[in-house]
């Protein structure tokens, strides 16, 4: 499997639209998608198991990389932006599509960042 981020191609559309260009036909996140023709795509660089949640029982799952420009196309976006994650199979009915918000990755990062007091 593998995993790719789609988001918004500053190239193609220079600003964030939000619901402006369909007015009440989204919702929620899916409200500050990009239009479909003004996307770029980055692929995950690598894969790699998680780090065992305690010695009896392990983390399951995948931990998919992203490139540094990823991140920071990411991150350039107005935090109201959506993007999404696609996590794509050899058997494409399998295909599994999350929604993510731009102004989750500062969130994500502080919380990274945080340490315990």
């Amino acid at each position: 499997s593998s995993a790719r981020l789609v988001l918004r191609d500053p190239t193609r559309a220079p600003d964030f639209l939000g619901d402006n260009l369909h007015p009440g036909a989204k919702s929620g996140l899916a409200a500050g998608l990009p239009p479909s023709g003004a996307t770029r795509s980055f692929y995950a660089s690598n894969r790699v198991a998680p780090v065992r949640a305690t010695k009896y029982h392990p983390a399951t799952g995948r931990v998919f990389c992203f490139p540094k420009a990823a991140l920071d196309a990411l991150a350039a976006l107005d935090p109201r932006e959506a993007a999404y994650v696609v996590l794509e199979y050899s058997n494409p009915q399998l295909n599994k599509t999350y929604l993510i918000e731009a102004g989750d990755l500062p969130a994500a990062n502080a919380f990274v960042s945080a340490r315990a007091s």
